[in-house]
């Protein structure tokens, strides 16, 4: 069983694709492949291989519900 949330660091997946992700996931709306590879000096080859090996785009999509959680509770907080 898997405890761990989808934006963190997944079992079984490595460092270097784990920091390829948390830099997708932290460049917010204008995040692309491209722009990680680029980023990273990686091909664009492998940044697309371990964005669909290790399910990027639901777990960014997961993280940005996450942010928009906590903006609300904020925004309710300072009301």
């Amino acid at each position: 069983m898997n405890n761990r949330l989808p934006w963190e660091k997944q079992k079984g997946e490595s460092r270097q694709a784990f920091e390829a992700f948390s830099t997708y996931r932290d460049m917010g709306p204008a995040r692309s492949h491209t722009k990680v590879a680029k980023k990273l000096g990686k091909s664009l080859t492998i940044i697309s291989r371990w964005s669909s090996k290790w399910n990027w785009v639901d777990r960014v999509s997961e993280w940005d519900k996450e942010l928009d959680r906590k903006n609300r509770e904020a925004q309710i907080e300072a009301r």
